[in-house]
């Protein structure tokens, strides 16, 4: 009940996080980054603004929420339906009240506020295990019926396509600022999910791999998996360990493996997203839109 209670908060502040950066920065900016928000922005430009934004996001995302609910059932879109309502409600409030940020002027700074922010309204609907609508799912729909084909290639494809319809309302230079801001949401996006600090995947060999692993669980209070390898070039049979700490417990991890073992051969690597006991919470739809 508990996790419901906050999948929900993140739901609804996501999708006005979101709704505030298309009225206040992309739609004053002419920022045409995709999706249905972005055919929202060209169709209230083409319009001279009868056609509210929140609209176009209304009447485009109930044919593809129905739909989506016959091809796959409820369940699949019981969260979404709380993001795609706070998005709707937030940006037909935001429409109403006149941007106090005054950049519709500097394309540069819309373009990457606008990133910012939708990227963060966004991170926090995905972290909810929702979507928005629009882009996600069509491409979900196409997808349905077409199960050999990439969702990320379709979301990609019709961003592409919400992209080049702003080019000729917009102009070619502002529509490459949008892709910009696109990529630069992408980033959020993926920060919001895994977190802003990376956690170092690490693999040890060494013949010292049982008191290496003894001290990383009483000092460190990290578990060590043991992986049997072979040397391909001696045939020597040998224990490989591997643990995913901090950033800011590696130093004394290597300290550790130095202490137990001056040759022992240690690799590291970024682990971009760690769900489990430790780590980020195993939080998430039962249902994928893959």
């Amino acid at each position: 009940m508990k996790n419901r209670v906050f999948e929900i908060f993140l739901s609804i502040s996501g999708g006005a996080v979101f709704a505030l950066a298309v009225a206040w920065i992309a739609s004053p900016a002419g920022l045409v980054t995709g999706g249905v928000s972005g055919v929202g922005i060209v169709l209230k430009e083409v319009t001279n603004g009868a056609l509210p934004i929140f609209v176009t996001s209304f009447v485009l995302n109930v044919p593809l929420f129905i739909i989506c609910t016959l091809q796959r059932g409820l369940s699949f879109i019981s969260k979404s339906v709380i993001a795609f309502a706070s998005v709707t409600v937030f940006l037909s409030l935001f429409e109403n009240i006149p941007s106090p940020l005054g950049l519709e002027n500097d394309i540069l700074l819309s373009s990457l506020s606008y990133g910012l922010i939708s990227g963060a309204g966004l991170g926090l609907v995905l972290r909810a295990g929702a979507t928005s609508g629009g882009t996600d799912m069509l491409a979900a729909i196409i997808k349905h019926k077409s199960p050999e084909t990439s969702i990320s290639f379709l979301i990609v494809l019709i961003d592409i396509a919400v992209i080049a319809l702003g080019v000729f309302v917009f102009g070619l230079r502002i529509s490459l600022y949008a892709i910009a801001a696109l990529f630069i949401s992408a980033r959020v996006i993926d920060t919001v999910l895994s977190g802003l600090g990376v956690s170092k995947a690490v693999f040890i060999v060494s013949d010292e791999s049982e008191e290496i692993s003894r001290h990383i669980g009483t000092e460190l209070k990290r578990g060590v998996s043991c992986i049997d390898i072979v040397g391909m070039y001696t045939g020597e049979k040998r224990k490989m360990l591997f643990a995913v700490v901090s950033s800011r417990e590696l130093a004394e991890l290597r300290r550790i493996v130095g202490d137990c073992d001056k040759k022992a051969f240690v690799t590291v690597s970024d682990a971009k997203q760690v769900l489990g006991e430790g780590f980020g919470d195993l939080i998430g739809s039962k249902e994928s839109l893959s």
